[in-house]
């Protein structure tokens, strides 16, 4: 069995849209997986916790970390030990100094865990202590500025965090900026410096939202919400270099609005995975290891509303998507020679926003 938490949405939250959002999950949801069959079963009581939008496992799989998404006085992101059984534990929590934290990133030495708030349009850091408790907040970035749309890009919004291939760089990227920002990392003091001239800028509008690294390190995709699309660059020694950008739906698509949202490659790099709001789909790409360039291979209903998150088993052979708008879990069996998923099953879950597997 593999140990499978959900995050939720359980108090009103102001979304990006300007729409008041209230969940109906009750913090931190707990199943089993089974990666022989794809089915899933509850594991003990849900974590009480707010608006829990997003969960980082660290690396050692000891701890858990989830963002509480809440008012600009009120976000936090919170830690928890996983048990013998892999139920979550409460161990502290830390305010953000910015409204709407909705990501997370953890080194793999477990020193530092990075947040972007999305409200607040900045990114904070930090220390993780032996306990995997977090120490006070240690850095705070605040971005400034403003995008093309009057509605989604008034101001900053950072909603993404990932490390660099060699963990010295942060890539941040700012949904309202249309900018990917590089910060590169003090480890030591628990602080982030810009390096402006390594950032990498987009077409007006186009609200890059997801980061994902392919397996090796070399490519980064990147999600962009607002012009229904996905960018590739190149990696080398942490600077971004263009590579191509496809559209995230299929040519002829009638879908009046789409949100492309999360993005993740598969373990052996050759197949990337993308979620789309509206559409309500994953769409599969052929990733090629040399050049990074992306060739679609398939969209497939997630049979529910606004998958926001998915992810991958360990196995590779499952994939599970969160349909945060109909409470519903949809289960894929992976083809890992072509890519292709097949519909399997679904199961009911409140609101699930975010999903992750230990």
């Amino acid at each position: 069995m593999e140990k499978m938490y959900i995050g939720t949405y359980n108090a009103p939250i102001l979304m990006g849209t300007g729409e008041i959002y209230q969940g109906s999950g009750k913090g931190i949801h707990c199943l089993n997986f089974d990666p022989e069959n794809g089915t899933l079963l509850p594991s003990g009581s849900p974590a009480p916790a707010d608006n829990t939008s997003f969960l980082c496992l660290s690396a050692d799989r000891r701890f858990l970390y989830a963002v509480n998404e809440l008012s600009a006085s009120d976000s936090s992101v919170s830690a928890f030990s996983l048990d013998a059984d892999g139920i979550p534990v409460y161990i502290n929590k830390q305010l953000t100094g910015g409204a709407s934290p909705c990501h997370l990133a953890v080194d793999s030495r477990s020193r530092l865990l990075f947040a972007a708030n999305y409200g607040g349009g900045s990114v904070c850091v930090f220390p993780i202590c032996p306990d995997g408790s977090l120490g006070k907040r240690s850095d705070l970035a605040v971005h400034k500025g403003q995008g093309a749309d009057p509605v989604r890009q008034e101001a900053a919004h950072a909603h993404s965090v990932l490390l660099s291939p060699d963990e010295t760089c942060l890539f941040c990227a700012d949904l309202g900026l249309d900018k990917i920002f590089v910060y590169e990392i003090d480890y030591a003091s628990g602080t982030l410096t810009e390096r402006p001239d390594d950032s990498a800028l987009f077409c007006p509008g186009s609200g890059p939202r997801s980061l994902t690294l392919s397996p090796d390190g070399h490519f980064l995709c990147v999600t962009e919400e607002l012009s229904n699309a996905l960018s590739i660059f190149a990696v080398l020694e942490n600077r971004l270099t263009f590579v191509q950008r496809i559209p995230a739906l299929p040519e002829g698509s009638s879908v009046p609005v789409n949100y492309p949202a999360e993005a993740s490659y598969s373990r052996d790099g050759r197949f990337l995975y993308v979620s789309n709001r509206g559409h309500n789909s994953i769409a599969v790409y052929a990733s090629a290891c040399d050049t990074g360039r992306l060739t679609p291979v398939q969209w497939i209903s997630t049979q529910g509303d606004t998958p926001r998150s998915f992810t991958l088993d360990a196995s590779g052979r499952w994939l599970i998507a969160a349909n945060q708008d109909s409470g519903s879990l949809s289960i894929f069996l992976r083809n890992p020679a072509d890519g292709r998923l097949s519909f399997s099953h679904s199961v009911m879950q409140p609101t699930p926003v975010c999903v992750r597997i230990r």
